[in-house]
């Protein structure tokens, strides 16, 4: 590092204007300088990290623990590290991102370490909320159809693995006929409904519109029956009897990894619609 002369008294206040914290640490891993103290991290009565071990500053002992643990990794085998660690300080949350690389001397020998340590809080926050908007359903609370593409069931474990299609039947009837805000709490109450129908290891889908999605991995074709069975038997304890607001129901069974999950998808979206058509035919008959 170069600096003017005239700049060397300003260093300490250029390091501590910085967002993020620069450390080294020496051979024992001990700090030997900090750019600045963090309410995030316990000085002691001295108000100074200089001398001291991460055991010493943390106010979470196990992470302070596995801290040391990691610089004497990398004093050993000069293997950087990278984390993300929640702290919980005073019952506030917050979220601690560091990066530790290996400082050699001129002989290639290891003599210490030199880290960043950033409040990355927002930045986590910003993703988790990201992330739920991208996997959720705003208006039932169940997971979208993003579910299927991030947490696939392409897996043997998840074989033989059941797709029940139900899409709801009268939803456009409901909106003209009582508002859009009451076809949105039809479509609430039929997530209430299958999650109460579905298996525990079920996952329930709003896959678009007024259709939904009920996938069960390790669910053998009995089981799949059965859960259809509940499906409906659940849906006339909500809806009664009416056509008009029932719902249409088809499913398959993915036996193995030869199967595409979009073949099966499909066969499932046919079923759901010939039961659709079964329904109003025998509605046209009864009326």
């Amino acid at each position: 590092m170069e600096v003017k002369k005239e700049y060397m008294p300003y260093m300490k206040d250029i390091f501590q204007a910085l967002p993020q914290t620069f450390f080294l640490k020496d051979a024992e891993g001990k700090y030997a300088f900090a750019s600045k103290i963090c309410e995030l991290v316990n000085g002691g009565p001295d108000g100074t990290l200089i001398g001291k071990k991460d055991s010493d500053i943390q106010y979470d002992k196990t992470l302070g623990k596995r801290y040391e643990e990691e610089d004497q990794e990398i004093l050993k085998t000069g293997i950087s590290t990278h984390t993300i660690d929640m702290v919980d300080v005073q019952g506030e949350k917050h979220y601690i991102e560091v990066m530790k690389n290996p400082i050699y001397n001129d002989d290639k020998d290891i003599i210490g370490i030199i880290g960043i340590c950033n409040d990355v809080t927002e930045l986590v926050i910003m993703r988790e909320k990201y992330e739920q908007l991208s996997l959720y359903d705003s208006l039932t609370g169940l997971y979208n159809r993003n579910y299927i593409v991030k947490f696939n069931f392409e897996n043997e474990t998840s074989m033989p693995c059941s797709y029940i299609v139900c899409d709801c039947n009268g939803l456009k009837m409901i909106n003209d006929q009582f508002g859009h805000t009451a076809g949105d709490q039809h479509l609430c109450k039929v997530a209430s409904m299958l999650k109460e129908a579905a298996y525990e290891n079920s996952v329930v889908i709003r896959w678009g519109g007024d259709e939904f999605v009920v996938v069960t991995p390790g669910c053998s074709e009995i089981a799949h029956r059965k859960l259809i069975d509940a499906i409906r038997r659940t849906q006339e304890k909500y809806m009664g009897n009416n056509p008009y607001i029932g719902l249409a129901v088809g499913g398959a069974v993915r036996t193995s990894q030869q199967q595409s999950e979009t073949e099966i998808l499909k066969l499932a979206d046919e079923r759901m619609y010939a039961d659709k058509a079964l329904q109003k035919k025998s509605f046209n008959k009864i009326s």
